[in-house]
């Protein structure tokens, strides 16, 4: 059972008095009085009981070429901490949370909550149409987005406490790359990626992470208060997705930051990263789908995240976040999950008949309103219309619809909402699709009803430490587990 809050929904914490220490119960450890960060006792006592432990802490803030462990890591030009005039004071925000209870979000993260652009994701389903298979799946991106901001933030704090190097801003950076991860998403989310692959889009912005990359800059520019400086929010920009961002900077380097830190909220190396997390846990909530659970009924993310590092292997010239052997069965977990809830539900055959019919239908549409236009987000005017595009939006002016050139469109629509008439799953093919009796058929390929991103080839590619000490990869199996004997 989540713990109520003691008073208001929303409460409001000085970070210079109480900065992390209502992060959640489990959390009670010691803090780092040089740091001002809040550091597990578990955590605490490691670093005093592992001298050979892989890390990177700067033992002397003006001499930053002496590092602790086995071997030095790099030095490198000092990620993102920058003193600004007037900047808004950082505090925390208590709110509640369906999945983790009590959460809490920086200030400057509710101001963006409160923003029409993010308000608008109320109306953005997580799930995109899999409610009309599965009604129950009807929770929304904006709950999923605080929920990532949140573990983004823990994450961030976690590793503040045990490498130095690691900022207050860049934890800032993090928490709102990854409450701004899903900004750009379309209606009905990845149909309207379909669409857009369907009709021939080729700018950058068919791609939903360039998108909310664009939007996150227009939404953060004119919010003076924040102070949020051009090279915070690029770095916000390549949190949120580091491929996408050279899609936007062709011809920059990447921003300067704490090595690791990138793999956050969108993990380029085995993708398990804190939007997972959430939406695993999010998603099982709202499926009814039974998670392997901890004492409060959850499966133990906090932990994971409390337990993990950032390690540079020397050998690969590479700084990994990486999780503590102890956890392996959580990562299985997840992965694994997250492979059950594509085969089964996101990919499941009568979804993809749904998101054949309302991908057409959004075609028809197109091709009468050419909304598509506005996906550019080039202009004012394009950024306006495109943040009109809800899944509300789309369903209610199809439904009320009563111009003859949509009638095919509101038709699909209406057989969607009513579950009648969907499009029939034939079955899938490889060859002789030329001999199936059916003269009309949507074909869906490969890549989009099938998930590549199995536990076979996801599991080998996950890094593991033990007390800040790298494992090779193929050496995880060999793994034991020891036990003390008391004296009797």
């Amino acid at each position: 059972m989540a713990k109520a809050l003691p008073t208001s929904l929303t409460t409001v914490t000085e970070t210079n008095e109480t900065e992390m220490d209502n992060l959640d119960d489990s959390f009670n450890g010691g803090r780092s009085m040089m740091l001002n960060t809040y550091v597990p006792d578990e955590l605490a006592q490691a670093q005093d009981q592992e001298s050979d432990a892989i890390d990177y802490n700067v033992t002397d803030d003006d001499n930053p070429d002496e590092k602790r462990g086995t071997f030095q890591e790099p030095v490198e030009e000092s990620p993102i901490s920058i003193s600004i005039k007037n900047k808004l004071p950082l505090k925390l925000h208590h709110q509640y949370d369906s999945i983790y209870g009590e959460i809490v979000i920086s200030n400057y993260a509710k101001v963006i909550t409160e923003h029409p652009w993010f308000v608008r994701l109320k109306d953005i389903k997580q799930l995109g149409p899999l409610h009309f298979k599965f009604p129950h799946a009807d929770h929304s991106r904006y709950y999923h987005s605080i929920g990532v901001a949140y573990l983004a933030r823990l994450a961030g704090t976690v590793l503040r406490g045990k490498h130095s190097r690691v900022t207050d801003r860049e934890i800032l950076c993090l928490e709102i790359a990854g409450l701004c991860h899903d900004l750009g998403h379309g209606p009905y989310s990845h149909s309207f990626d379909h669409l857009l692959r369907d009709i021939g889009f080729k700018a950058n912005t068919a791609h939903h992470e360039v998108r909310s990359q664009i939007l996150v800059r227009h939404l953060i520019e004119p919010l003076k208060q924040l102070a949020i400086t051009s090279d915070e929010i690029k770095l916000i920009q390549y949190f949120i997705d580091t491929d996408k961002y050279k899609l936007l900077y062709p011809t920059e380097g990447e921003p300067r930051f704490t090595p690791g830190l990138e793999q956050i909220v969108s993990n380029p190396v085995h993708k398990l990263d804190v939007d997972k997390m959430d939406y695993l846990l999010r998603d099982a909530q709202a499926l009814r789908f039974n998670l392997t659970l901890d004492k409060d009924g959850k499966l133990d993310v906090r932990g994971l995240l409390k337990r993990s590092q950032l390690v540079h292997v020397k050998k690969e010239k590479k700084t990994f976040w990486m999780f503590h052997i102890r956890d392996q069965g959580i990562v299985y977990d997840l992965i694994c999950r997250r492979f059950i809830f594509y085969n089964n539900y996101y990919l499941h055959p009568d979804v993809n008949s749904i998101n054949c019919m309302l991908t057409d239908a959004l075609k028809i549409t197109n091709r009468v309103l050419r909304y598509a236009e506005c996906v550019k987000l080039e202009t004012k005017e394009q950024i306006d219309k495109y943040m009109q595009l809800t899944d509300t939006y789309f369903l209610e002016m199809l439904m009320n619809s009563m111009d003859d050139r949509l009638a095919d469109a509101k038709d699909l629509v209406k057989r969607i909402v009513t579950g009648k008439n969907w499009y029939k799953h034939l079955g899938d093919f490889v060859t002789n699709i030329e001999n199936l009796d059916e003269t009309s058929y949507a074909e869906l390929p490969w890549e989009i009803f099938t998930d590549k991103s199995t536990p076979t080839t996801l599991l080998p590619k996950v890094r593991y430490h033990q007390n800040g000490q790298p494992i090779n990869p193929p050496d995880v199996k060999n793994t034991r587990r020891l036990y003390l004997k008391p004296d009797v």
